[in-house]
């Protein structure tokens, strides 16, 4: 198991001087003697003979008259208490509570009547699957009643439409 070891990262020691020897503080660089600054150019004078023209003075928008003030609101005066409601009291039930009948059967009987249940419910999903036949059979039913009264009707517009067309013959 040493081998895992040759892949560890090793640790580095740091070494910190002892608090008894602390170096002094360096002392700060000797201040440099300022260097002289080139002359600033003069600023040239305006274009002689081309002055420009001194601002006039604004002038003040006029003013308009002060709106009055609204007159303030009459202090509505406080409202009276509503008077006390008083509610109807519920009249008192009394409620009996009767003791439920234990039913005892024989087991025998118990697994009679669960038989019987299963047999009533088995016979409920028939008569439903029963009757949703019956309305799909009703429907289709509807359906192509639907197309052949259509296509009566349109026997009848082509029949008054020969009416129509071939009334008295041409001699």
């Amino acid at each position: 198991m040493a081998i895992f070891n040759v892949f560890k990262k090793k640790k580095e020691e740091i070494k910190f001087p002892s608090e008894s020897v602390i170096p002094a503080f360096p002392k700060p660089p000797e201040a440099l003697p300022p260097r002289p600054q080139p002359p600033q150019p003069q600023p040239t004078p305006p274009f002689p003979g081309r002055e420009f023209p001194s601002p006039e003075p604004l002038q003040q928008p006029e003013q308009k008259p002060a709106v009055p003030m609204a007159p303030l609101p009459e202090k509505i005066p406080p409202l009276p208490p509503l008077p006390e409601i008083k509610l109807p009291e519920l009249p008192e039930i009394g409620i009996e509570r009767r003791a439920k009948p234990s039913i005892y059967i024989k087991v025998s009987k118990y697994r009679e009547l669960l038989a019987s249940l299963e047999k009533l419910r088995t016979s409920l999903r028939d008569l439903k699957k029963a009757l949703e036949e019956y309305e799909y059979a009703r429907a289709q039913e509807d359906e192509k009643l639907a197309a052949c009264s259509e296509n009566l009707r349109r026997i009848e517009d082509i029949l008054k439409f020969f009416d129509q067309v071939f009334t008295q013959p041409e001699e």
